[in-house]
């Protein structure tokens, strides 16, 4: 399960999370998709998700002030903002993870679009609502869900 994130006010309000997250001084190390092992200068590495799923921030991270604070933590801002320097700034190290690529969060629409076999339906369309049959007796098995 992620959360949705709200980096533009982590921005605004100047946060503690904010200030901390400087992508120049912070080792991302990508594992796999959407996860990256984050380090700030005076902490470990943390597993951190992120994602954009049509347009929104989701993810999580496992340290203690992903946990016990609202909004994102500093390994969260610290990828986020290390993804906004690589599409905007492209030629600035802050942009880059510890292998010097380009740091990229995936977004979940093109992922889905890419692999539809790996969505959840199948890659189906969704189906948004179902109507009632005409006729219960000839859907036994109809629930109203």
């Amino acid at each position: 399960m992620t959360d949705l994130l709200d980096f533009l006010t982590e921005r605004d309000d100047h946060t503690r999370s904010w200030k901390r997250s400087d992508p120049l001084h912070a080792v991302i190390r990508p594992t796999a998709g959407d996860t990256f092992e984050v380090k700030l200068p005076d902490g470990e590495f943390h597993q951190v998700r992120l994602q954009r799923d049509h347009g929104a921030w989701t993810g999580t991270c496992d340290c203690k002030g992903f946990e016990y604070n609202d909004g994102p933590c500093a390994h969260l801002c610290a990828l986020r903002r290390a993804h906004w320097t690589a599409e905007h700034l492209p030629s600035d190290p802050a942009g880059r993870d510890i292998y010097g690529t380009h740091v990229h969060v995936p977004a979940v629409e093109d992922d889905q679009h890419a692999q539809p076999e790996a969505r959840a339906d199948g890659g189906h369309d969704v189906v948004e609502h179902v109507e009632r049959p005409a006729d219960l007796r000839t859907e036994p098995r109809w629930t109203g869900r």
